[in-house]
């Protein structure tokens, strides 16, 4: 089965850091359930267009959104230093910095919580505005030059801006200023004038529907390899570990200082990286008993941040912790006080009450002990005469890391010292059977997202149906593209353009929106409103995707589209909050994605996920075919249902 990631919840506070990372099953916790089972089709697309395996293609869509909302919260708390966030080729999460007074801080935060961090020479407050210039200089370009634009984006992986233009702009006199040398010029393939616009992909009646060209197969010498992709896989989830470090004290009348940390479960294996702040200390190898043991010569007096972090080991994940150490001139009155936290485990989301031990060095009665999870648990009890301070603590109701932080606040002759250790909690078992891997079966004329329809009196312009739900009211919809719509300014009354399949109207378009977004809402007729009371998309040629929940774009997470014409197409995606504009008959989208998968006329409307997630509606695409790379634009779905509140996508 493949790793399974709970949501990364980051929330980074003034004292400590609250990051959910990925969620590995803890050896004492229930067995997660399988993967989702996807249907054999989107196997076959996966392999075929992306090169990866069903568990790949889900854990780099779920690793893309916990990523997402780890950067919401640093680029609020650091935003000098935040330069965006991204997938490399390989689904590796990657946190761009650039320099700026805070930094340090957030590099520290980044990597507690278990991320990489890439240099880059600007910050994205620097490159929106950037980006800003930019798009503010061809609001003031004429018509035909502006026409030449195909969109306008932050690239966060090249931390630049990127202007696409069609590959016709070279000679039409759209030229650059000097003030927008920063500015990196790409080109895309002109638009077909049988497409409604800049590449736009509906409502084109010279398509016919009837023969869908389907994707070339690209060359390669390999194939899935999964024939029964709704089996779970045989691959075992590496077991959490937790790392602790040993009360950090100081040889009598000497700044030399042991640094032991311990790694739980024991065994050979690994390293333990120590850091003082964010200078390294040094690297060294984990003992059979788990131990890994280092001298620190501390160069300057006071408060230290000690960073333990344990690289894992083959079936081990790997984990962080931090104490705090003050380190006092030799010969003062003052003791510097460290603190340790017992090992924390056995949580699992909404279960059993876990006790918190917390030991402070020099052991004696007086002071108090904080343990805090930031903005979720906070619980202060007074020290010991052993030293020790215990809580009761309810782990949360959701599945995923927590930073646990233990403070102690001091004592006469004895300075304050901090801990934390990262906290693995598992997901809550939801039943007491063996899970089940049944696939979903829609009704036999159940209609889904991604088929085909019509609109208007003559039902002549094919477009692809998006996602299935409801709007504020409870009426039965299906939210599609705007542009498919050639009259959206009777959405909503009784000129409304209608909706079909085959020769019997469905529905009509309720609200239309083609400035600013591109997306359409169709109100299903209660005569048929059942057969849209479902939460599929059409994976052509099998078992349909039933889709989980919503999503939001990531630069180099993986997308897949459907659509009528060319069926279940999947890429990545290369673009996120881009300007897109589709022409005078498409439409503009401030904040569309970009990916390199294939789209058609007719296409235009499509359901667009990311694991099993919905993510954007098909909005635009390059004129040609599948046999060379593609831009498709999509309409993010989030943005749709945030600008109409109590419209909702069926998840059942």
């Amino acid at each position: 089965m493949r790793s399974t990631r709970a949501r990364r919840a980051a929330m980074i506070g003034t004292a400590a850091l609250l990051l959910a990372a990925p969620c590995v099953a803890l050896a004492q916790a229930e067995p997660a359930p399988p993967a989702p089972a996807l249907p054999a089709d989107m196997v076959t697309a996966i392999g075929r267009d992306l090169g990866l395996s069903p568990d790949q293609y889900l854990e780099q869509a779920e690793t893309g959104q916990e990523l997402l909302r780890f950067a919401d919260t640093l680029r609020g708390k650091f935003p000098t230093a935040f330069a965006g966030v991204w997938l490399d080729a390989a689904g590796a999460p990657l946190v761009g910095l650039a320099d700026g007074p805070d930094k340090a801080a957030a590099r520290t935060a980044v990597e507690a919580a278990g991320y990489q961090v890439k240099d880059q020479p600007r910050s994205e407050q620097v490159l929106s505005g950037l980006l800003g210039q930019l798009n503010g200089w061809i609001q003031q370009l004429p018509a035909p030059l502006a026409g030449l634009i195909n969109g306008t984006a932050i690239d966060p992986a090249a931390n630049d801006i990127a202007l696409n233009v069609k590959d016709t702009a070279e000679g039409q006199g759209l030229q650059l200023p000097g003030f927008l040398n920063f500015v990196r010029v790409a080109k895309g393939p002109a638009a077909s004038s049988d497409l409604p616009g800049l590449g736009s992909l509906g409502s084109s009646g010279s398509s016919d529907p009837t023969k869908p060209t389907k994707p070339t197969e690209p060359t390669t010498t390999t194939k899935p390899t999964t024939t029964k992709p709704t089996e779970p896989t045989t691959t075992t989830n590496p077991v959490a570990s937790t790392i602790t470090l040993d009360p950090i004290t100081a040889a009598p009348d000497s700044n030399e200082y042991t640094l032991k940390a311990k790694v739980t479960p024991a065994a050979a294996g690994g390293t333990v990286e120590f850091k003082d702040g964010n200078n390294i200390i040094a690297t060294e190898q984990v003992e059979a008993d788990g131990t890994a043991t280092r001298i620190w010569y501390a160069q300057t007096d006071g408060k230290h941040t000690i960073t333990a972090t344990f690289s894992g080991r083959d079936g081990v994940a790997g984990s962080t912790t931090t104490a705090q150490v003050t380190v006092a001139p030799a010969g003062s009155n003052t003791v510097a006080s460290t603190i340790t936290l017992d090992p924390i485990k056995g949580a699992i989301a909404g279960g059993k009450i876990i006790t918190l031990k917390a030991k402070v060095n020099p052991a004696a009665a007086g002071g108090t002990v904080v343990f805090e999870v930031v903005d979720r648990y906070h619980e202060e009890v007074p020290v010991g005469a052993d030293g020790t301070a215990t809580e009761q603590w309810y782990p949360p109701e959701t599945a995923g890391k927590v930073t646990m932080t233990a403070t102690f606040s001091g004592r006469d002759g004895v300075t304050g010292s901090t801990t934390t250790q990262q906290v693995t909690v598992a997901p809550a078992a939801t039943t007491t059977t063996k899970p089940t891997t049944t696939k979903p079966t829609p009704a036999p004329d159940a209609v889904m997202g991604g088929q085909q329809y019509f609109t208007g009196e003559t039902a002549d312009k094919p477009c692809s149906l998006g996602f299935n739900g409801t709007d504020g009211d409870g009426n039965t919809v299906n939210i599609t593209a705007g542009h498919c719509d050639a009259h959206p300014e009777n959405a909503g009354n009784v000129d409304a353009t209608p909706a079909s399949m085959g020769p019997n109207k469905f529905g009509e378009f309720d609200k239309v929106v083609r400035d600013r977004g591109d997306y359409g809402v169709i109100k299903i007729y209660d005569s048929v409103a059942k057969r849209f009371q479902n939460n599929f998309v059409d994976t052509y040629g099998g078992d349909p995707l039933a889709i989980t929940g919503t999503a939001d774009p990531l630069v180099g997470a993986p997308v897949c589209k459907s659509g009528k014409t060319t069926g279940y197409t999947c890429g990545k995606i290369t673009a996120i909050n881009q300007y897109m504009n589709s022409g005078p008959r498409g439409a503009t989208v401030p904040n569309a994605f970009a990916a390199k998968l294939c789209t058609i006329v007719g296409d235009s409307g499509g359901a667009m996920v990311t694991g099993t997630k919905a993510l954007g509606i098909v909005s635009a695409g390059d004129d040609g075919n599948c046999d060379k790379p593609m831009t498709t634009w999509g309409q993010p779905i989030n943005s749709v249902l945030a600008a109409n509140p109590g419209l909702k996508i069926r998840t059942n």
